[in-house]
């Protein structure tokens, strides 16, 4: 091949290589509109400064947009795609706010019909805020206005956002703010006592306070004695309770259930009662020479038993109200000196009486809440050795018998109830057994769907009167606290135990040492052989079940050592 017709090829294929070079660069320029401008003679020039861009501001620095943090006058941000921000935004962990020209701002802002705060680093802040008074931004940074609760507390901020102390009319109704600013509640004295409800406004007018009501003047001053309201009369003593029921200030008078003065005729218990319109009581009680007499709705004195305000009295034939011992129908009762019945303990000279329900008193033997007493003939309560029908008891200083159930005893309570269980039921007797005391551990009753393993076993002490020297819970946790303040708690998980201690269990001992978890599990020992022993337990595997256990074995926790008498 000639060389001429090499060198033509040659400089085809060079021009063909510097078009496709152009074309490239043309492409280019053409996709990186973002970083050139075409000029009027056709030639482009790296952008730089400010352009909008479809109502959308960037910064170009020599054909590079700029992002994130840009100072020039002020301080700016741009986003990722490189559009300027304004209004409120995030940055990092921080809130700023920028103008409409995109400036960042600071000190207070006023902006979406609130004001922010921004400190001179731009961010926006939140909480307390102190600027000559105290200002309060919420978790977006808007400024409090009205009451607001901020922590624990309740504060009110005026118009302009300034925290408030001292009496604050707003909302037509009043604050009050300590001089920290809290809205107070409850009771406030200033000159006079007023009360402030759980949202802090002042109370006016007749208001119940806890299991009280009281009355406020339009002020808010709460109002004792006689007060003329609604129409009507209320008493309030010094307290400022408004009184109700029977009121003696020199007449007797009766004010009802809202506290209303009552007038004209009223029933009370059933019974007619007629009230002047001065509200003096015109039937009812008398009193006339040191004595009280009661008269009923026809003016005849009544007699005998008759129950008045929830009270019994006894009235003799010639209708005196008595008070003191009184044998009536062959039983003796007790009257106050108010001549009120007395039912439950009472002391009379030195020696202690039980009076029941009915206010019968009490003689032999009585339960009352978890202990046994026992009364003799004149009723008073016995204590030390008593032989009983041929028997000694031994009944403690407040009275209270020690029960003599044996070890052995103990046990086979629990041995009667092997094998109840949840399937069938059965169990159930145990959980009502537990309830029957009085009163309950804690004021809790147990259901039947609860745990029961401690339950059983408190059940068999009720059982056999042991309440003295064994602790009674549905917990076993509670049950080893009390135990260890009655000083019958055995924390050595190698002590060998006897029948009818009680073995706490705890499920995540790793059997090193002596375990002093939280105690999960509970049972009373029913046999001792050497170095292993048997329990009897409550809801295991949902029934009453035995266990085998070895001395210092795993999961023991310690046990409870009551204090038999043998």
């Amino acid at each position: 091949m000639k060389k001429g017709k090499l060198l033509n090829i040659a400089l085809s294929i060079a021009f063909i290589n510097i078009l496709f070079v152009c074309f490239s660069i043309i492409n280019v320029n053409a996709e990186e509109d973002t970083d050139t401008l075409n000029t009027n003679d056709g030639s482009t020039v790296m952008e730089s400064g400010w352009t909008n861009k479809e109502n959308q501001w960037y910064y170009y620095d020599h054909g590079e947009k700029k992002t994130g943090w840009l100072h020039t006058d002020y301080w700016y941000y741009l986003d990722q795609d490189g559009k300027m921000v304004t209004g409120l935004a995030s940055v990092g962990n921080q809130q700023y706010y920028f103008n409409q020209s995109g400036a960042m701002q600071t000190g207070w802002i006023q902006a979406d019909g609130t004001y922010y705060y921004a400190n001179n680093s731009g961010y926006i802040q939140k909480g307390w805020l102190h600027k000559g008074p105290w200002y309060y931004l919420d978790q977006d940074g808007k400024m409090v206005r009205g009451l607001a609760s901020v922590g624990n507390q309740q504060y009110y901020f005026d118009q302009s956002g300034a925290m408030q102390t001292g009496w604050i009319q707003a909302d037509g109704t009043y604050y009050y703010a300590n001089n920290s600013g809290y809205i107070q509640t409850g009771w406030l004295h200033k000159g006079s006592w007023y009360y402030l409800d759980q949202d802090g406004k002042m109370a006016t007018g007749l208001v119940s306070v806890g299991d009280e009501q009281c009355y406020f003047d339009q002020s808010g001053a709460m109002q004792t004695g006689w007060i003329q309201a609604d129409g009507t009369y209320y008493y309030a003593n010094n307290s400022g309770y408004i009184q109700t029921g029977w009121l003696h200030k020199g007449s007797w008078y009766y004010l009802d259930q809202d506290g209303k003065m009552v007038v004209g005729d009223y029933y009370i218990n059933d019974q007619y009662y007629y009230f002047n319109s001065n509200g003096d009581l015109q039937l009812g009680w008398y009193y006339r020479d040191n004595q009280y007499y009661y008269l009923d709705s026809n003016a005849v004195l009544v007699k005998g038993w008759n129950k008045i305000t929830n009270k019994w009295y006894y009235f003799n034939d010639q209708g005196i109200m008595q008070t003191g011992w009184q044998l009536i129908n062959n039983q003796w009762f007790y009257l106050n000196a108010s001549g009120d019945m007395q039912t439950g303990w009472l002391k009379s000279g030195n020696k202690w009486y039980y009076l029941n329900k009915s206010g019968v008193m009490v003689t032999g033997w009585a339960q009352i809440g978890w202990k046994w007493y026992y009364f003799n003939e004149d009723g008073a309560a016995v204590k030390d050795d008593v032989v009983i029908d041929g028997k000694t008891y031994t009944f403690r200083d407040d009275y209270s018998w020690i029960s003599n159930c044996t070890r052995k005893e103990f046990v086979e309570r629990a041995k009667r109830y092997l094998g109840c269980n949840e399937k069938d039921g059965s169990f159930k007797k145990i959980i009502d057994s537990y309830n029957k005391l009085d009163p309950l551990p804690r004021g809790y009753k147990v259901k039947y769907t609860d745990s029961w393993c401690m339950t059983f076993v408190s059940a068999m002490v009720r059982e056999c009167n042991l309440l003295d020297i064994i602790p009674v819970e549905c917990s076993c946790g509670k049950a080893v606290e009390k135990a260890q303040a009655m000083g019958i708690w055995q924390e050595n998980d190698a002590y060998v135990p006897q029948i009818g201690d009680i073995i706490m269990y705890d499920w995540d001992d790793n059997g090193n040492g002596d375990n002093t978890g939280w105690p999960d599990h509970v049972g009373i020992v029913a046999e001792v052989n050497g170095n292993t022993f048997k329990v009897i337990e409550g809801n295991k595997n949902d029934a009453v079940e035995y266990r085998t256990m070895t001395v210092n074995g795993k999961f023991i926790r310690g046990y409870i050592t009551p204090k038999f008498l043998s």
